[in-house]
């Protein structure tokens, strides 16, 4: 299977989410740590899908985004926006 190269705007809708994503557990959740929301949500999300993915690194798939935004309460149109 080939990678294909994400653009410029992919690279940064994802960077942008993933610090959207961080923001909402640690500000607006009240966690200490991303390591505190992993723990917790471990069945749910890995610790180091959910690092890659709030550090702009992950081009995740949508299973698991979907399960990100179900453990944070949200829809899946709010998490991206």
């Amino acid at each position: 299977m080939t990678k294909t190269k994400l653009t410029k705007s992919e690279q940064q809708f994802l960077i942008k989410t993933g610090e959207n994503i961080r923001k909402i557990i640690l500000e607006d959740m009240g966690y200490q740590s991303l390591d505190s929301f992993a723990l917790e949500h471990h069945d749910k999300i890995a610790k180091p899908t959910l690092y890659a993915i709030c550090d702009g690194k992950r081009d995740f798939q949508i299973s698991t985004f979907l399960r990100l935004a179900k453990v944070l309460g949200l829809s899946f149109n709010d998490l991206i926006k």
